[in-house]
């Protein structure tokens, strides 16, 4: 899937649950809207219809009244008392909402007009007040129970509007929790969906950049997620691939071309080595030359070779426990007969300092750091190598107060071929030493870190994992 297709795909879903809900939300209004009207005519027909009881009470007693002789001084008007009547009658009208009411109104309107000439007829009539009230009163009656049922009819249907009203506003409720917690999950779901689609990738492939950005060749990314991401993924492990197999070539370049000179080399070693030592006086010096030229071409040569063991993961190495002091005094004093500007200082604790190292690669790693240290300080000055355990690690530091190192070069020192700026053309070197050295470390579960100050020297520090102390094994 591509990002334009996640984008769409969730605008999608997006838009779809927001117009089912707005459809929902528009019938329920629209319905609610309806039987709200339909609930307020009910009323309105209920009220219209006890307001026409009230009046026909009133002018039935109102008759009654006047025609007993009391109230006098009101002039009975029947016209006008009926034409009232169907005004009411009229207005309740307005209100129907089923036949069955226009059948019950219209029963309650003949009712009504039967107890009105019933009334006209007895007014002319010799009969007594009392019999003509009570001949007109089964007519209301009559007249009255369509009425009532005309009520019953409307109330039963407000009761049941009200209790639909009651049960969509229910159902509202219920679709209005519904619709949160559907979209607290889809939107969970989108956030999950996110991060699988483009978080996770996105982090995949910076945590892979990292680490291969810190030294880790090996660092791969994961192809997932949307397309364009697993584009870029397979991009860098392409590219990565590409690179570590440039390496790998340029390694076994390396190899090949020290093998190589390592055997002639060794031929003219050997014959400048007897030429100084049995040639004539003046061919000692130019073959003392030529030896120190060609044992220093060799050690260039071995950390060839070594680097390319190294980064092809062939460093076997030949662990045993072992005290590593006397290591530190014959590197301290192989390296003191080399150089009469530097001061180099040994500490050492009394105790033993024992771990599993290979004793000849461990020793390189000395003479390699202490060679440094002197070489990166020209002008002489003081190397400090102190050693001490610190917990449960053997921590060994070599000082000098020689050029020191900018910050931004403090990493790239331990990479093959990479050497500072300031010392490409001053110093000479090709920068195999310190990367062949911190593999080495590495290799024996340990670090090599340096701290650095420029113009005022340097410290490397070695920490190796400390073996169990067998005091009887050493001696101090």
């Amino acid at each position: 899937m591509s990002l334009r297709t996640a984008v769409v795909v969730v605008g999608a879903l997006l838009l779809a649950l927001f117009g089912v809900l707005s459809l929902w939300l528009d019938r329920t209004t629209d319905l609610l809207e309806l039987e709200a009207r339909e609930l307020a005519k009910a009323h309105e027909s209920v009220g219209a219809a006890e307001d026409l009881k009230i009046r026909l009470l009133v002018h039935n007693r109102s008759s009654f009244l006047n025609q007993l002789g009391f109230d006098k001084s009101r002039q009975h008007d029947g016209q006008v008392e009926r034409d009232e009547i169907h005004r009411y009658l009229a207005s309740a009208r307005q209100y129907l909402n089923s036949p069955e009411e226009a059948a019950l109104l219209e029963e309650a309107t003949r009712e009504i007009d039967s107890y009105l000439e019933t009334r006209d007829k007895l007014e002319e009539s010799g009969l007594a007040p009392v019999d003509k009230y009570l001949r007109v009163s089964r007519d209301l009656d009559s007249a009255f129970a369509s009425i009532d049922r005309f009520i019953a009819i409307n109330r039963s249907q407000a009761g049941a509007i009200s209790a639909e009203i009651a049960r969509q506003n229910e159902n509202a409720a219920i679709l209005a929790k519904t619709s949160f917690v559907g979209g607290g999950l889809l939107l969970a779901g989108i956030i999950l969906a996110t991060f699988w689609l483009l978080a996770g990738p996105l982090i995949s492939v910076g945590d892979a950049i990292a680490r291969y950005n810190d030294g880790d060749t090996a660092a791969r990314v994961r192809v997932h997620g949307l397309r364009e991401i697993r584009s870029i993924g397979s991009m860098f492990n392409s590219m990565a691939e590409s690179l570590e197999q440039r390496r790998q070539d340029r390694l076994r370049f390396i190899a090949s071309i020290a093998h190589d000179i390592r055997n002639p080399l060794h031929s003219i070693i050997m014959a400048a080595d007897l030429l100084k030592r049995r040639g004539d006086a003046e061919d000692r010096g130019p073959a003392q030359l030529i030896f120190g030229q060609t044992q220093n071409l060799d050690r260039l040569v071995g950390d060839l070779l070594d680097t390319t063991r190294v980064e092809a993961g062939q460093l076997n190495l030949q662990l045993a426990t072992q005290d590593v002091r006397p290591m530190l005094r014959d590197a301290v004093e192989l390296q003191r007969a080399g150089t009469t500007i530097h001061e180099l200082d040994l500490n050492l604790p009394r105790y033993p300092l024992p771990c599993r190292c290979d004793a000849a690669r461990f020793s390189q790693v000395l003479n390699n750091l202490l060679s440094n240290a002197i070489k990166y300080s020209p002008n002489g000055g003081s190397v400090a190598v102190v050693a001490r355990q610190r917990g449960g690690d053997i921590e060994i530091s070599v000082s000098d107060e020689g050029i020191g190192i900018e910050s931004n070069d403090l990493e790239n020192i331990f990479t093959p071929f990479k050497r500072t700026a300031a010392t490409k053309s001053t110093i000479p070197g090709v920068g195999l030493g310190l990367s062949s050295s911190r593999r080495i470390i590495e290799a024996h579960g340990g670090k090599l870190g340096v701290e650095s100050i420029p113009g005022r020297g340097s410290t490397f520090t070695i920490r190796l994992p400390a073996a169990v102390r067998q005091d009887a094994l050493f001696t101090s």
